[in-house]
């Protein structure tokens, strides 16, 4: 670290460059860690920051796994099978060389499919939260509650969904495909 004291208010410090010779001992044990996605790689992603190929024993180092569409986090695993977090990020002291896995479980999925009819055109429909399209299908998670909302303008009205409601603002539960 570098550090200039003494300075007033309307002063600065600059340094343009730096030059350091030194001889690096590294004394503490070295040791990896690696990690893992179960039960297939396509379940989400994981990040350790710092990022490096070793670590000194007892560093501490903040792992983080996003579920991909489809699945949902179930916690972290060590080498051995024992549960390490159930949280999403955790900060993991490295004592051994060691695999993390973080562990997803899948998720049923459902399709959405929106028909407009009398001219009007998709635009006029919007979904909260948005799709995940798969296979130019709208998909969602089981149990997601969507809100579509049909929009007029000054050429069509909207008038009814095939239920029969007539509310253009119109919520539905993905317990199974919908259309």
């Amino acid at each position: 670290q570098l550090r200039w004291w003494n300075l007033a208010d309307a002063q600065n410090a600059y340094m343009f460059e730096l030059e350091v010779y030194t001889n690096v001992e590294i004394t503490a044990r070295q040791l990896t860690l690696a990690t893992a996605v179960a039960p297939t790689p396509e379940a989400g992603k994981v990040s350790v920051y710092p990022e490096s190929e070793t670590y000194d024993e007892n560093s501490e180092l903040k792992l983080k796994a996003e579920e991909n569409f489809g699945y949902d986090f179930v916690n972290w695993t060590n080498k051995r099978g024992e549960v390490v977090s159930s949280e999403t990020e955790f900060v993991y002291v490295i004592k051994e060389d060691d695999v993390l896995t973080a562990n997803f479980e899948k998720v049923d999925t459902h399709v959405l499919d929106i028909a407009v009819e009398g001219g009007a055109n998709d635009y006029m429909i919007s979904y909260s939260p948005a799709p995940t399209i798969v296979n130019d299908k709208q998909m969602y998670e089981k149990g997601t509650v969507v809100n579509v909302t049909a929009t007029s303008n000054p050429i069509l009205t909207f008038t009814h969904w095939d239920n029969g409601e007539t509310n253009p603002a119109l919520s539905v539960t993905m317990d199974v495909d919908r259309s």
